[in-house]
């Protein structure tokens, strides 16, 4: 007797028919009408969705600076003349510093122009610029009622949700840590 199918290709015709039939079942048919007098038959097959995760694009100083307007959260500030006084404010729990730094907001845009809300609620123009070429120094010109101010930042850090900065200038020391405003 002469034997038609040798054991191994037996073993791959039965894997053969188990694939199919795994194929087969997977499927799953239905018929949908499409308004009420066309008659589609549909077949639908598990599919496996492969899905790239691309991570967030990495938003430059400028942009994260621009993204917010920003309130000051903490504050410590060498009070001038004072022999070295040191005041400290914290939004909400305290303010020795005699100024109502609750209202003062930052407001800057990508083309380096902005706002500034003084301790006394008048809106200034603000026009800044990085100072280095790691963005870690900064010039703010705040021209209010009374001329232009200029202010040097200096040790700056920024990211979405602070900004840290110290200003060492003249006769006075101030850091700060600025965060998005809330209003």
């Amino acid at each position: 007797m002469k034997v038609f199918f040798s054991f191994s290709s037996s073993i791959a015709f039965i894997l053969l028919l188990i694939g199919t039939q795994a194929s087969i079942s997977s499927c799953k048919k239905e018929t949908v009408y499409i308004h009420d007098t066309t008659r589609v038959t549909v077949t639908r097959t598990d599919t496996v969705i492969h899905t790239d995760t691309v991570p967030p694009a990495t938003l430059t100083n400028t942009q994260l600076l621009a993204k917010n307007k920003w309130e000051i959260q903490e504050l410590y500030q060498i009070v001038p003349n004072s022999g070295g006084d040191t005041t400290h404010y914290v939004r909400g729990i305290e303010n020795t510093t005699g100024y109502n730094q609750d209202v003062i907001r930052f407001t800057f845009h990508e083309d380096g122009t902005g706002e500034y809300i003084a301790d006394n609620g008048e809106s200034q123009s603000l026009a800044w610029q990085f100072t280095s070429a790691d963005e870690k120094n900064m010039k703010l010109t705040v021209t209010g009622s009374n001329g232009p101010v200029i202010f040097y930042w200096s040790l700056v850090s920024i990211s979405e949700t602070e900004i840290f900065e110290t200003t060492a200038q003249s006769n006075f020391l101030v850091s700060a840590r600025l965060v998005p405003a809330q209003d």
